[in-house]
């Protein structure tokens, strides 16, 4: 009968076998190890961006509550109300907001739980509601911009001539979705308030603090700030000069617009 290469294969010795087992199980334990190590990563990472979505809506739900309420549509009265699918606000009048000054209210919003005690994610914003949504310009700008005293102010694309050779302009606030061209020329010693859909065609000198109803829109070679630059009420550091030392956040995005401004702070 032939000789098959098993019935010639050396035999193992006792020892060599227990230690391939060993050394199996070392591998069994080392790929469990990994693939337990792989599946807490990748639920970690799904944990993280449902927070981030919770968290996003929280804030959003805020901001409809500000804008629900500014609007006249709300009462800020403590009570529940719902900010679309899974999320929910409410709103504390000044007395009790704990945001400091007399006119802030606070609205938190929150989701993920219908519960505000049970929510995974919460957002408070401290508000002016009466300037929320647009209050108008500074008091001291009139309809009739050459009246306007130390402010120079502009409603329309012509309100403020572009000046030739220069023009220096003291403060100035510009209305919603003004354009503004030929301003490269211009210096303003002190502050400018943009309201929101500004655009400006051309780099002024800013001499004074700068706030940005909602985004930066210039046009130039460069952007010349010498001081704070805000936009949305928040302190933008990468615009800003080196010697502003202005807070991160206001109550309003102008604070010299009636009404304490048209805006709200994210101070909270």
């Amino acid at each position: 009968m032939p000789i098959t290469g098993a019935e010639n294969a050396p035999a193992i010795p006792r020892g060599q076998r227990g230690s391939l087992l060993l050394v199996a199980l070392l591998l069994v334990v080392l790929v469990a190890a990994i693939a337990v190590g792989a599946a807490s990563l990748v639920g970690s990472g799904a944990a993280t961006g449902a927070d981030r979505v919770l968290g996003e809506k929280a804030l959003f739900a805020a901001q409809s509550g500000i804008l629900r309420i500014s609007e006249g549509g709300l009462s800020c009265d403590e009570a529940p109300s719902g900010a679309g699918e899974g999320a929910w606000f409410y709103c504390t009048p000044p007395g009790d907001a704990g945001c400091g000054g007399d006119n802030r209210s606070r609205v938190r919003g929150w989701a993920g739980a219908e519960v505000e005690e049970d929510a995974p994610a919460v957002h408070n914003i401290c508000v002016n509601l009466a300037a929320a949504g647009g209050a108008g310009p500074p008091s001291e700008c009139a309809e009739d911009h050459e009246d306007a005293g130390e402010w120079d102010c502009a409603f329309d694309d012509d309100d403020i001539d572009p000046g030739q050779g220069g023009a220096t302009f003291q403060n100035m606030y510009v209305g919603d979705n003004v354009r503004l061209t030929g301003v490269g020329n211009w210096t303003i010693e002190g502050e400018v308030c943009l309201a929101n859909g500004v655009s400006l065609q051309g780099t002024p000198d800013f001499r004074g603090n700068v706030y940005w109803e909602s985004a930066e829109d210039t046009s130039g070679q460069a952007r010349d700030y010498d001081a704070c630059v805000y936009v949305a009420g928040a302190l933008d550091e990468d615009l800003s000069s080196d010697d502003c030392d202005g807070e991160s956040t206001l109550d309003a995005w102008c604070p010299h617009a009636e009404e304490g401004g048209s805006g709200w702070g994210y101070s909270d």
